[in-house]
């Protein structure tokens, strides 16, 4: 029985005096197979990681779809307003729509604040092509402080709003207020690329 121990200790295998723990039996398993569990493990993980990325992008393109449907039904009930047969005899100018579209943004998607967001640029960017930059600014304005609640104060999404800001400040011949939003947008994609500015580099 001695030998027959030793040689089952030599071959990795349980030993028989120590008797028959799971625990034990399964380390020597293990200890025997490394590169067969190793490999058994490395796949396992790979398809969990799969299983959870994919589970994650079906939850993101649900969310997309919802967004895309909702902004879809509010100009749908935006444009209505401009049938003859609901406005009850008054002219709608675009511009009176576009107001309506903007007050009933907070009102509306308190609870949906993506939409808010997407909603909020998509009538800015239509004041902004009508010329009317005053009336964009305070929606952009409320975006980035969404954005910022929403996405965190050094995301993307914020350096794209700021962007956004900059470039409206530039066409009203507002430079330096421009300057300063194009500052805190650059600073932001550097630290997310993890470069120094410019002021730290020197120092």
């Amino acid at each position: 029985a001695f030998g027959s121990d030793l040689r089952r200790f030599l071959g990795g295998r349980p030993v028989l005096a120590r008797g028959d723990a799971l625990r034990y039996r399964t380390g020597k398993f293990l200890r025997r197979h490394r590169v067969s569990v190793s490999a058994a493990v490395v796949v396992v993980l790979a398809l969990a990681g799969g299983l959870v990325g994919t589970a994650w992008q079906a939850r993101r393109a649900q969310r997309e779809a919802r967004k895309a449907e909702a902004v879809k039904d509010f100009l749908k009930s935006l444009f209505s307003a401009s049938d003859p047969t609901q406005a009850l005899g008054q002219a709608r100018s675009a511009r009176d729509l576009l107001e309506d579209g903007a007050r009933r943004i907070e009102t509306e998607f308190g609870d949906q604040p993506e939409v808010q967001s997407e909603v909020a640029r998509l009538i800015a960017a239509v004041y902004l092509q009508l010329g009317e930059h005053d009336r964009a600014l305070p929606l952009l304005d409320a975006d980035l402080e969404r954005r910022r609640r929403l996405d965190g104060p050094r995301s993307l999404a914020v350096a794209e709003s700021l962007t956004q800001l900059a470039n409206v400040h530039y066409e009203q011949g507002r430079f330096e207020e421009a300057r300063a939003r194009y500052e805190q947008a650059l600073s932001i994609q550097r630290a997310r690329r993890g470069e120094r500015s410019p002021q730290a580099a020197e120092l």
